[in-house]
This record gives structure tokens, sequence and C-alpha cells, in this order.
């Protein structure tokens, strides 16, 4: 760990719900890497299920872990914990996420020295364990010192800015905002989209080129479908989605007209998404054609782009360098309990 790194700089939020199992295995992992961070359980579960998921917190030593809870679900919650936190930095994973702590210390020094800066995001792994692969998600720094540009930008070049280390005053009102505008159950997309243009409103990103997550690939529990254009709510949805970006676009300097058409061209597909990505996929051999036309042409924007954008690649025996022991540990307990850990399966939980 760097020297300039101390354990009260950031608090890890883990979001959790109805999954106790999965959440008993994120226990585990963080346990056995000896992770010292200050941890909060965000529980959004039903009643059941959270008194589930205290007595795993209350029965698990040797972390700096709390809890909380709101039955107001997942971005409430999360906005509650932020809220009461004391450490300058912040850090959001699901359950299902192993965050590798050698490099979310790497990102708190990086915000350290770089004031100009909200967030540093690390390179997030997907795992698809039922296939054997691992893919690395697009990630990349965003510069420029206009909020409208960043938020153009992270419209074009899309990645989540959510897996990342925040200043915890910028990932409170980022969660403020999407809580108030978007119903992560009903529509995740929207509500993702907020959360992640949210950052980049607010400030400056930079990427990290460490794997800072490694993301079980499944159905998260917390958004169990996607809203669709057939749901008779998802225009309510959206219409909140496209005003709320409005209000912020303004707020950032850019004029109504001009805001209403960029939110229109960036996102107005979502007006009509489909949770199907098999409908959305031409059929037969020209779907073929075209989705290879599309795969090679990232692949050469990825060549000869300057930045070095990071497109979705398996993953490289080189990017592991430095973090062989958090990989190891998190692929072991995805591997061996693949639905989390049963009650006959786990251990006392001790450092």
């Amino acid at each position: 760990m760097s020297g300039a790194t101390t354990d009260s700089q950031l608090t890890v939020v883990v979001a959790t719900s109805n999954r106790p199992a999965v959440l008993r295995r994120q226990l585990r992992y963080l346990s056995d890497v000896e992770f010292r961070f200050r941890v909060v359980i965000a529980d959004s579960s039903s009643p059941e299920f959270a008194r589930e998921n205290r007595t795993a917190v209350a029965t698990t030593t040797g972390l700096k872990l709390h809890y909380g809870y709101s039955e107001a679900g997942h971005l409430q919650v999360c906005r509650n914990v932020l809220k009461r936190l004391i450490t300058p930095y912040a850090a959001v994973f699901s359950d299902g996420d192993f965050a590798f702590p050698t490099t979310l210390e790497m990102a708190i020094d990086f915000l350290e020295a770089h004031p100009g800066f909200g967030s540093a995001v690390g390179i997030t792994v997907s795992d698809l364990a039922r296939k054997g692969r691992c893919y690395v998600l697009p990630a990349r720094s965003i510069k420029n010192d206009s909020p409208v540009v960043r938020f153009r930008t992270l419209a074009r070049d899309w990645f989540s800015t959510v897996p990342g280390v925040h200043r915890t005053k910028l990932a409170y009102e980022t969660y403020r905002n999407a809580s108030e505008c978007s119903d992560f159950l009903n529509g995740r997309q929207f509500s993702e989209v907020i959360l992640s243009q949210m950052a980049a409103l607010q400030s400056r990103i930079h990427l990290i080129p460490r794997i800072a997550c490694l993301q079980e690939d499944r159905e998260p529990a917390l958004a169990p479908r996607l809203a669709t254009a057939e749901d008779s709510q998802h225009r309510e949805h959206f219409q909140r989605f496209h005003q709320n970006l409005v209000d912020q676009l303004e707020a950032a300097g850019a004029t109504l007209d001009h805001a209403e058409l960029m939110i229109e061209q960036l996102y107005g597909h979502l007006r009509a998404v489909s949770a199907s990505i098999v409908a959305r996929k031409p059929p037969g051999m020209l779907g073929k054609i075209q989705r290879e036309t599309i795969r090679h042409y990232g692949h050469l924007v990825n060549l000869i782009r300057s930045d070095r954008i990071l497109q979705r690649r398996t993953l490289r025996s080189s990017d592991l360098i430095g973090l062989k022991t958090e990989w190891k540990q998190a692929r072991h307990l995805i591997a061996r309990y693949p639905d989390g850990m049963s009650d006959d399966q786990r251990t006392p939980i001790a450092a």
C-alpha cells in the first residue's frame, strides 16, 4: 500500500438485495484479501433476507464493517449511507463485484494529488463463469474542463463510472439525484445512465489502468428486469429521465434547446428499449455479418486511438501483474460458490 494512503480515507459501500448467500461470499472475499478500508453493507432486501444479512454482518470479524438498511430500494439506501459517511472518498459496488484494494489505493493517491478530478475509475472485468472467459470492459479518462463536453464524450464512448472511487460529496449528489428521478428496480438503464453521467457532469474522471473490479456476469437481484416499451410505466420513466438530464445540462451551462437536442440524439433510443438483446439482433447470416463488422471496427478504433481506450477484449496475463492474490481468491469463490455461500458451506469469517 502507498504510504500516502490511510485506512480512514475510503469507505466501500456494498449494495445488496435479496441475495444473502452472495453477500456471505462477498464477506468471505473481503476477509480473505485482508480488506482494511471501511465497508458499509447497503441493504435493500425484503425483511426476511435482511435478517439473514444482519446476522452475516454481525458474525463477521476482522473487517471494519457496518450495516445500513432501507425498504425504499437500492438508490435510496446508497444515498442514505453516503450522506452519513465521514471519509473523503467512497466507492459503491454490488454484492457480486470483487473490488481490488491495491487499485483502490492507487485511485485515492491520484485524487489526493489532483484536486481537479472528482472520480478515478479502474478497469472492470466481466467474468463469464459458465463460459470460462473474462472480458475487459471499456473505460477511459475524461479530462475536458467543460461538463457538457464530458457528458457528450461519455455518452458516445460509454462506460459505467459507478464502480470507481469518487469524492464522497460527489457520490452523494449522484445518488441523491438518481433516487429522486429514476426507479432502479423497473428502469435500471435510466438509473445507470444518470449515475454515470452525474459523475461526468460534476467533475473530470481519471482512468487507473489496472483492474479495480471483477464483476460476476449475472442478472443482479438489484434489478430483476429492464423497463421496456411495452411496460405501462415506461413512458413515465423515460420522461423523468429525459427531464432530469435536460435540467442537469442546463445547470452545467447548456441552453434549453441544446440540452433537448443532445438528449434526443444521445439517448432518444431508450424511449423504446427492449429488455431482450436477442430481439434487437438482425436474424440469420445478414445479422451475423453486421455484428462481425461492428466488432472488427471496434478493434480497429482501439488500435488507432491515441488515448488507448480499453474496448471489450479478453483478459491478458499482463492485466494481472501485482493483482494475482485478489484475482485468484475472487475467481476461486465464484467457481466454488457460483450462487453464493449457503449456510452449510459457510465457516466462521475471521481475520
